[in-house]
């Protein structure tokens, strides 16, 4: 009895057989934009990993394509805030958080009081990307 135990100890135990967990992400914070027509949908799911970090996922869902790009995104403390307007003309500030990759640079500009964002994205390959980011429209939290 006492060596099946070991044997099975052993054998869970084996560097060969373990198994990786897959950690799914849960966003603290979630934003879309959804076109009139219903035709594209633009998603923002955000996570706060110290006062200048944020993670996120970035997707987008149209007729014709879908695509998402997930990374991190800094901030510089020492910045000045950004003055965006709401859907009314209304100014508010929100706080600018970079990501600069060598096919795209992105800013998100999450409102103060994290109920608004507006994504501001620039494709370094121009002309030949299929699927492109909604650039300077609001969205809201969920």
């Amino acid at each position: 009895m006492l060596s099946s135990v070991l044997y099975l100890l052993l054998l869970f135990s084996s560097p060969l057989l373990s198994v990786q967990e897959t950690k799914e992400v849960s966003y603290q914070n979630s934003y879309s934009y959804q076109s009139k027509k219903k035709d594209i949908i633009q998603k923002l799911d955000l996570n706060y990993k110290d006062e200048s970090t944020i993670e996120f996922k970035l997707k987008i869902i149209t007729e014709d394509c879908q695509k998402e790009i997930s990374c991190s995104a800094i901030t510089n403390l020492n910045q000045d805030f950004e003055i965006d307007e709401d859907e009314n003309g209304e100014a508010y500030v929100a706080v600018e958080y970079r990501v600069d990759k060598d096919d795209y640079s992105l800013s998100i500009r999450i409102s103060e009081d994290k109920q608004k964002v507006k994504i501001i994205y620039t494709s370094e390959i121009e002309g030949k990307e299929q699927c492109t980011f909604l650039s300077n429209i609001l969205m809201i939290a969920e």
